[in-house]
């Protein structure tokens, strides 16, 4: 076994056991759909565990925009926003944010404790409820997800594995760990690149370590 590979290994055992212990945060930036206040705290709280870069709607447009966005928690989704995100409308801070997010193939969780229609079950006309359960399965199919916020500390690994499915192309004579990594954290587990590009030593290893799976094109 020659030391790069066992300077590999031990690389990866000391990640594995910092985040095991909580001391390795996720560094994407997370977006809570909703203005800074104290009925998000707990919610605060919970994301904190795994995340360091925490925002709420209200900081938008103060040094940070969505386009730095990578994850985006929905506290509440009222009737009315429910209904516009389904069929493609966005008027509002919440649905404006919701759907550039969506377009740029981030990832989008609902608490399900937030979803309005949902109180209602058993109360409402049984054809009008499933009108609103259809505008739902219809987030589903753009990509969204739903949970409890009670389990959002497990929502890493899933987010994570959710991400980690696109492909990229990077079309440079010289590709370095910059460039990889960019590419990584935007969601592409797999990079294709011109046959005749050269990886750069550190870029080689950021591939090896993070399993990133590598096609070329003619």
């Amino acid at each position: 076994m020659d030391i790069k590979h066992i300077i590999e290994m031990v690389t990866k055992e000391v990640l594995n056991r910092l985040e095991s212990a909580g001391e390795i945060k996720d560094s994407k930036k997370v977006l809570i759909a909703g203005n800074k206040s104290k009925e998000y705290e707990k919610l605060y709280e919970l994301l904190s565990i795994n995340y360091s870069n925490i925002l709420f709607l209200d900081q938008i447009g103060q040094g940070v925009d969505l386009a730095q966005i990578d994850y985006i928690i929905v506290p509440k989704l009222e009737n009315n926003a429910l209904a516009k995100l389904a069929l493609g409308v966005a008027d509002d801070e919440v649905t404006l944010a919701i759907s550039e997010t969506l377009l740029r193939g981030k990832q989008i969780t609902l608490l399900e404790e937030g979803i309005a229609y949902r109180k209602f079950k058993g109360l409402a006309n049984a054809s009008y409820y499933d009108m609103f359960k259809s505008y739902e399965e219809k987030l589903k199919e753009y990509g969204m997800t739903i949970i409890k916020q009670e389990d959002l500390h497990l929502q890493k690994s899933k987010t994570d594995e959710t991400l980690k499915i696109g492909k990229t192309v990077i079309n440079k004579k010289i590709i370095v760990e910059s460039d990889v990594k960019k590419v990584y954290e935007a969601g592409h587990d797999t990079i294709q690149i011109n046959d005749k590009s050269i990886i750069s030593p550190l870029a080689s290893d950021y591939i090896k370590i993070n399993d990133i799976n590598i096609t070329k094109k003619g």
